[in-house]
């Protein structure tokens, strides 16, 4: 979480923290003020050398500034936030990896990026599955094999949303991911299919062209 200097206490800043928190208990959330060259060493534990970073995120939320205070060099171009809404501006139009300044266990390398609208993901059932164990460890538990989670009976997800266990959200977000992980790896699929069969026509014909020529 970045523009931690912007809450208004810290009493706020903790509320936004849990918030985010809630949704995946396996979360690292960091608040920081990404102004605050100091502030760099909260995200020591992912920036070691020979690991590379990624940043992603909507346009304004700061993805450069942090990216200049990680590299201590005003590298990266930035702009203010608009007055009317306090957003941060669309800035950074192209990709760009950097090289952080090793100090020992400090280093790695940054990729910065355009703010992004939307991610889609396919073929990312595996890392569904890492991400919500929580969720697919207590479907096994359930009474029956193919439940949907909704109103079985024997549903131990939805009894451990029913306790708090679980917040409901968090199982929406892992049947959402799981159908968009579906549809899009379908459609790679398909993609890769027709893109076999144009190939194939493509070869016939320059086979046809090759044997009539010779006539």
């Amino acid at each position: 979480l970045t523009k931690a200097d912007l809450c208004q206490s810290e009493d706020f800043l903790n509320e936004c923290i849990g918030k985010i928190q809630s949704l995946d208990g396996f979360l690292a959330v960091v608040a920081l003020n990404a102004l605050d060259i100091s502030e760099r060493t909260k995200l020591a534990p992912w920036c070691r050398t020979g690991n590379t970073l990624a940043l992603l995120g909507s346009s304004g939320v700061g993805k450069s500034t942090l990216v200049n205070t990680l590299l201590e060099d005003g590298v990266q171009d930035t702009g203010g936030i608009r007055e009317d809404d306090s957003k941060g501006h669309h800035t950074t139009t192209s990709r760009s990896l950097h090289i952080i300044p090793s100090d020992g266990a400090f280093g790695g390398i940054v990729l910065d990026t355009p703010g992004m609208r939307e991610i889609q993901i396919a073929n990312s059932a595996e890392g569904i599955q890492e991400a919500f164990a929580d969720i697919i460890g207590l479907s096994q538990q359930c009474k029956f094999g193919n439940c949907e989670h909704q109103s079985e009976p024997g549903c131990a997800v939805r009894a451990a949303i029913d306790s708090g266990v679980i917040a409901l959200r968090r199982l929406q977000s892992f049947q959402k991911l799981q159908r968009e992980d579906e549809r899009n790896s379908a459609s790679l699929a398909q993609k890769r299919m027709s893109d076999k069969k144009l190939h194939k026509y493509y070869r016939s014909v320059q086979a046809d062209n090759r044997r009539f020529k010779n006539r």
